[in-house]
């Protein structure tokens, strides 16, 4: 199925992919700052950006993100990692108390910091509100548009 990322979106995910080496020097080793990935689920051609979280990091604006963590059980060498989905929406109402506004110019992004990543990612591996990340795909880079498209209507 070929989709098109909106204008917003794509703006934005141009504006922090060029932003990420600056942002990284400004935050030093101690933050992570992601990568954001078009991604799109399953079926729908709305398209939104997204980020994989676990640690200190950057929370740029996003419509989903990728939760990364280890699975539960009982034997460490069985133990991988866990990837699901959540929409971003509903992980910043979740992490209210610990998402906070970061100080940079463009494009706006915010942070959970070292000493909220803890409490954080307590509240994350609870999650029970997730989406498999097999109902998703990537979104190629021909897929961007940077004009506004009419809207029908």
């Amino acid at each position: 199925m070929r989709c098109t990322v909106d204008f917003d979106s794509s703006v934005y995910l141009w504006r922090y992919s060029k932003a990420k080496e600056d942002l990284e020097r400004a935050c030093g080793e101690g933050i992570f700052v992601p990568t954001l990935v078009p991604l799109r689920r399953k079926g729908s051609t709305h398209v939104g950006t997204t980020y994989t979280q676990g640690i200190p990091t950057i929370v740029p604006d996003s419509e989903w993100v990728i939760l990364v963590g280890k699975k539960k059980g009982f034997s460490l060498k069985k133990r991988k990692q866990e990837v699901e989905v959540m929409s971003a929406r509903t992980f910043v109402e979740l992490l209210a108390e610990y998402v906070k506004p970061y100080e940079w110019p463009d494009p706006r992004v915010r942070i959970i910091g070292p000493e909220s990543a803890q409490k954080a990612g307590k509240i994350t591996s609870n999650i029970d509100r997730t989406l498999q990340r097999s109902e998703f795909d990537a979104v190629e880079g021909d897929a961007f548009v940077d004009i506004k498209l009419p809207t029908s209507g």
